[in-house]
C-alpha cells in the first residue's frame, strides 16, 4: 500500500488517522476491530480523544524517476500513479506525462516491489513489502526508487491537546 495521508499511532499501533478541529482523531482500519465501526466492508472507524494519541505524522511517498521529483499519488494492482512535482512544464512534457491541470503533471507506470528492511516497526507497518518501487521495462526503460518521508506534523496540536 503506498501511503500519503496521516498515520497515528494509538495504543502502539499505527492506523490511517483524520485528525478534526475539534480535538478528536479518527481512526481507520480495514480490518474488524474491538471499539471500531464498520462504515462499510473493509473500512472500520473509531473516534478517540486527541489527548490519548501517541504519535501523529504525515506520510508521502517521495521518489525520483528519469532523474526527476515525484511522489506516489495512487495504486491499483501492478500499477502506480506518479505526479512530478519539479515544477518545470518542459521537463514534464519530455517525460510524456499527461497534464492533469495547469502545474500537475501525472502518469501510470507498471511496478513491482522489491524486499527490503524497513527502519522501524512502524515503518513496517506502512511500507509492507519494501521502499522500492521498480518500473518494470517497457518501451522506456523505467526505474523509481521510492521513500517513505514521515514528517512529524501538528507540532504546536500535539502540546496543546495536553
Amino acid at each position: 500500500m503506498i501511503r500519503d495521508g496521516y498515520v497515528a499511532r494509538w495504543l502502539g499501533r499505527d492506523f490511517e488517522a483524520s485528525p478534526g478541529a475539534d480535538g478528536e482523531v479518527r481512526l481507520y482500519t480495514p480490518d474488524a476491530t474491538e471499539g471500531f465501526e464498520e462504515l462499510r466492508p473493509g473500512r472500520y472507524r473509531r473516534i478517540v480523544p486527541a489527548s490519548e494519541v501517541e504519535e501523529l505524522r504525515y506520510v508521502r511517498t517521495a521518489c525520483t524517476w528519469r532523474g526527476e521529483p515525484f511522489v506516489v499519488v495512487g495504486e491499483h494492482e501492478t500499477w502506480v500513479r506518479v505526479e512530478y512535482t519539479g515544477g518545470r512544464a518542459p521537463v514534464a512534457v519530455r517525460l510524456g506525462l499527461d497534464r492533469i491541470d495547469h502545474g500537475v503533471w501525472q502518469a501510470w507506470a507498471r511496478a513491482r516491489r522489491s524486499r527490503t528492511s524497513a527502519r522501524s516497526s512502524s515503518d513496517r507497518g506502512l511500507i509492507r513489502a519494501g521502499i522500492r518501487v521498480r518500473m518494470s521495462p517497457g518501451p522506456i526503460p523505467l526505474i523509481v526508487t521510492a521513500v517513505h518521508k514521515t514528517t512529524e506534523v501538528l507540532r504546536r496540536w500535539s502540546a496543546d491537546r495536553r
